[in-house]
């Protein structure tokens, strides 16, 4: 029994500090992406409004082939750089405008199309502890996935700025 136990606490840390490898290589290419413009300043980062949300227990989805899964996820996190600035949105299952997103995202056409790393993302936390991570080409309406390029229905954009305007 005690066996067990360690195993299964060996187990938890081991996915943990995978999560948490799998944030840090998101967020360096973002962070990266700052620099070498010149600026000596750091990006600002907005406060996040959303509660505290633990990751533990995450994995990246193995398939990416249907992007209608989506639709089911419990909240999709939003991380947009915008003039140096970092800026991070939260919209949850049941909203409207977590809607409008999941079905832009579905509806989402693979493209031979090169996407840039302007260090935004998007990711939809699923209900079965999965993570669906998406690299974010605001200005030629992108996602990349897997080394796919996809590029979301045409309300895409709209629904980006209905999710920022909401933001205090």
């Amino acid at each position: 029994m005690a066996s067990r136990i360690r195993t299964t606490r060996r187990t938890r840390r081991l996915v943990l500090l995978l999560v948490t490898l799998i944030l840090l290589a998101g967020l360096v290419p973002a962070l990266g992406s700052c620099g070498g413009r010149g600026d000596d300043e750091a990006p600002e980062a907005t406060a996040n409004t959303a509660p505290p949300v633990s990751l533990e227990g995450y994995a990246e989805v193995a398939d990416v082939s249907d992007l209608s899964i989506v639709r089911d996820a419990k909240f999709a996190s939003l991380m947009l750089m915008d003039g140096g600035s970092l800026r991070t949105y939260m919209v949850t299952a049941g909203e409207k405008e977590f809607e409008s997103l999941a079905t832009a995202v579905a509806g989402a056409v693979p493209v031979r199309e090169t996407v840039v790393d302007e260090g935004s993302s998007l990711v939809f936390v699923l209900r079965d502890a999965t993570l669906l991570s998406f690299g974010l080409d605001r200005g030629h309406a992108l996602l990349s996935c897997s080394g796919t390029a996809w590029r979301p229905a045409d309300d895409f954009q709209a629904v980006l700025e209905e999710i920022e305007g909401r933001a205090p």
